[in-house]
């Protein structure tokens, strides 16, 4: 918005500059739409602090594009662009700023939920492996049980065979 803003200290054309100071206005209002909605979404008290001091930028900001428009627009651009240099760009200095401390604010949070995350993919392997290898025991022991419950019927048979083939009862 405030590239536009300056754009319209050097146009002639009535039309442009009222196109390009609307435009910027309108930026603006969707940059404080767009912070009202990340403020509603905000459940953290961090992020909410952030939040709050960037809005509070863009009320002070606000009034003071607005007295900047009605300069240029009376076409009191000298005015206008100490207005500019003076209160103008300082907001958005500050503005930037508080910007880039919550896109790090939630770049950490963000990296902070991937290690949970990856964490708890961790544990999931491990219950899952442990499981598998219970489950192989589990499966083993029965083999054996089971293989056994035959055999050992199979083997008396044997054993009894043998003993009426040798004479022996």
């Amino acid at each position: 918005a405030t590239r536009g803003m300056l754009s319209v200290l050097v146009m002639a054309d009535p039309d442009q500059i009222k196109k390009e100071l609307e435009n910027a206005r309108r930026k603006s209002a969707s940059a404080s739409a767009a912070v009202a909605r990340l403020v509603q979404s905000t459940r953290d008290a961090e992020g909410a602090k952030i939040l709050e001091a960037i809005a509070q930028i863009q009320a002070k900001f606000l009034p003071a594009q607005e007295a900047f428009s009605k300069l240029v627009l009376e076409d009191r651009k000298d005015e206008a662009m100490v207005k500019f240099m003076f209160s103008l760009r300082p907001q958005q200095a500050k503005y930037f700023e508080q910007l880039d401390h919550y896109i790090a604010y939630q770049n950490a949070a963000m990296t902070q939920a991937g290690d949970a995350a990856g964490a708890v993919t961790r544990r999931t392997q491990l219950l899952v492996l442990a499981l598998a290898a219970i489950a192989a025991a589990i499966s083993l022991g029965v083999a054996f049980l089971a293989t056994r419950s035959i055999t050992r019927p199979l083997n008396q048979v044997v054993d009894i065979a043998r003993r009426v083939a040798d004479g022996r009862s």
